[in-house]
């Protein structure tokens, strides 16, 4: 079996003097004189300048000669390269384009459109979360009465997505002092969300469609008594849509709204709740929500967005 090499041509002036005037190259090798391999490489030594003939040797090619694809890579448009033009120079990209191609490419991009249309559930079951540490993802404010609040994740022995909850831990709050932690990233208007509550003292429920302290939509469940209400706030002011009473049989509920257009429908463990229509519904966002005294437990947060109409 030969061993073929290719002739290796170096630019480079031997020092004169040196008991050895021809430089010697190994390839792969930085070029050195024989002086310093003293022909004890891997490979044979070459001598600069000459080539090597006979059946074992092979030719190569001009590396600036342009680099030959396949048809697919050569329609894409022409780019320059340190060794040499790898593409089919000036062919326009779109006229390069089979028209099968430029069908598959615009139903692909279609189907990204659809696909980001779509309405997409989001899920906040807080067990990603460190213990003791408040809520990825949240932001943490408080509307209406001056007031203080302080959200935790902890751990809890049977809530709904073991093992952690989320609890606003401050007992003591100021009557109308809303504390909310609102989920970042994503706007509601129509759409379904829910979470769980733990029954206990203080009210505990959501906001959506908010668009800033003054313009939301609130329900809160009373956990101590199941005494729900629906209020919208336009322009800081409140008004209450509707009421109901949940049913406390169970250390946690699950507390479902629904909303499409002006109407808002909840519902306390899959019984109805509230009815009400919202007479201006706007896009905002969404988060949990206690208002005054009490400590309130909550878990299993999701919500989904009606994906916005075609046109």
């Amino acid at each position: 079996m030969g061993l073929s090499l290719p002739a290796i041509h170096a630019d480079r002036v031997v020092t004169p003097g040196r008991s050895r005037g021809l430089e010697r190259v190994r390839p792969a090798f930085r070029s050195r004189s024989e002086e310093f391999f003293r022909d004890r490489g891997l490979l044979a030594a070459l001598e600069v300048g000459k080539r090597l003939h006979g059946p074992d040797s092979v030719g190569i090619e001009n590396e600036r000669k342009p680099f030959p694809l396949d048809a697919i890579a050569a329609d894409v448009p022409s780019r320059g390269s340190h060794s040499g033009e790898f593409y089919r120079p000036g062919t326009p990209f779109l006229s390069s384009m089979s028209r099968a191609r430029i069908v598959a490419s615009l139903a692909l991009g279609a189907l990204l459109l659809a696909s980001a249309a779509r309405a997409e559930k989001i899920r906040n079951h807080f067990d990603s979360d460190a213990p003791m540490r408040e809520p990825g993802f949240f932001d943490l404010v408080v509307w209406g009465a001056p007031g203080e609040a302080a959200w935790k994740v902890l751990a809890d022995f049977n809530p709904p997505s073991a093992p952690n909850k989320l609890l606003q831990t401050l007992d003591a709050r100021p009557a109308g002092s809303i504390a909310v932690a609102l989920r970042r990233t994503y706007t509601f208007e129509d759409g379904t969300l829910s979470v769980g509550l733990r029954k206990g003292s203080g009210l505990g429920g959501v906001v959506l469609r908010a668009a800033g302290a003054k313009e939301f939509v609130l329900l809160l469940v009373d956990l101590g008594s199941g005494n729900a209400r629906l209020w919208s706030y336009r322009a800081g002011k409140g008004t209450e849509l509707d009421h109901g009473k949940a049913e406390l049989s169970q250390e946690w509920g699950t507390l479902a709204i629904t909303a499409s257009g002006p109407s808002i429908v909840a519902r306390w463990n899959d019984k109805p709740l509230v009815k009400a229509s919202d007479p201006h519904p706007i896009s905002g966002r969404v988060g949990l929500a206690t208002m005054g005294p009490g400590a309130v437990s909550f878990d299993e947060f999701d919500f989904e967005a009606a994906p916005a109409p075609s046109h």
